[in-house]
């Protein structure tokens, strides 16, 4: 194989390895939107629990204030009841007294039913607040291990490419740009291997003249179908 073609192998490894790292860090602002968005649901799910239970503990003070209305009402008519000497009047204030005592038996189940429910609501607002709390902890972490294997990607990149650019010296200029043409076009690979007159970048036969070239290892051969650089493997 040509030492030039050698270089290239080192030199195409090395792209590679900043291709990968860059799509990870790429990756990286979804995967942090994706971790936001899980805790912001968790959030959310706690404030609508606790949400339940304010509603649940208003609900019963009004009750309570419907109740107490109900009792200074029943007070006033059995007050004014023995005030009175009309039958008619006795009567009717006896009628809502009757009245106010069944709303008072109708608001009393109300506010069991309400008590009922509170037992359940409360369950659920601990532990919608405990998994909030869990994966906030949690996100906090994993956002931290992101932010770190991004400068550690960052920081991988910069070195594989301060040791590509020392590679690239004594490699013929015209050789160079057509590696950087290829494997910009392409996008995984400029130089691939030949196996069984097969190349192996686009999966196809090349003619006996490009196997043979490629085999020999004398010139920098290319593939009559796609173009890539051909190698043997040793």
């Amino acid at each position: 194989m040509l030492e030039q073609l050698e270089r290239l192998l080192v030199i195409q490894n090395r792209d590679q390895t900043v291709q990968k790292c860059r799509k990870q860090v790429a990756a990286i602002p979804a995967e942090r939107k994706m971790l936001e968005a899980r805790l912001e649901q968790a959030k959310l799910a706690a404030e609508q629990s606790k949400v339940a239970l304010q509603q649940n503990e208003l609900a019963r003070q009004k009750l309570e204030t419907e109740e107490q209305a109900k009792r200074d009402a029943i007070a006033k008519f059995k007050t004014q009841m023995l005030q009175t000497r009309k039958n008619e009047e006795y009567q009717a204030f006896m009628h809502e007294i009757a009245q106010g005592e069944a709303a008072i038996s109708s608001l009393e189940d109300r506010e069991l039913e309400l008590l009922e429910q509170l037992d359940e609501i409360k369950p659920k607002v601990a532990a919608s607040e405990e998994k909030f709390l869990s994966d906030q902890k949690e996100i906090a972490e994993t956002l931290r291990a992101l932010e770190k294997r991004k400068e550690s990607l960052e920081q991988r990149i910069e070195e594989v490419s301060a040791e590509r650019g020392s590679l690239v010296e004594g490699i013929e200029p015209s050789l160079m740009e057509l590696y950087d043409a290829l494997f910009r076009s392409k996008g995984d690979a400029a130089i691939v291997a030949i196996d069984h007159n097969t190349c192996g970048g686009c999966h196809m036969s090349v003619t006996l003249t490009v196997a043979n070239a490629a085999i020999a290892g004398q010139q920098v051969t290319q593939c009559n179908n796609c173009g890539r650089i051909l190698y043997r493997p040793i």
